[in-house]
């Protein structure tokens, strides 16, 4: 099944499932051009500053959030998936 062919509220979940898994891998080091990688620094250097680093992917979405969703709304209907959203089949 396609992200098309799914409901809008399984579309706004594989979205939002997009987006954690995005800043999961932000947070392990994956990059991307540089305008927004400066930005994802800064804020991960905010949280480091602020002494809370847990909370750097609070401080990744107050810097770029529409970059991570955009990022996360195209993840999400390039994949495909089963009947239920949470059972992504993975690519190839």
């Amino acid at each position: 099944m396609t992200f098309y062919e799914l409901t809008i509220p399984q579309q706004n979940k594989a979205i939002e499932d997009a987006g954690n898994e995005l800043l999961r891998d932000i947070l392990q080091g994956m990059r991307f051009e540089e305008d927004l990688n400066m930005k994802i620094e800064s804020a991960i250097e905010k949280a480091e500053k602020m002494q809370t680093p847990w909370f750097a992917h609070e401080y990744i979405m107050d810097t770029c959030s529409e970059d991570i969703k955009n990022i996360a709304r195209t993840w999400a209907a390039e994949t495909k998936y089963t009947d239920e959203v949470t059972r992504r089949i993975p690519k190839v």
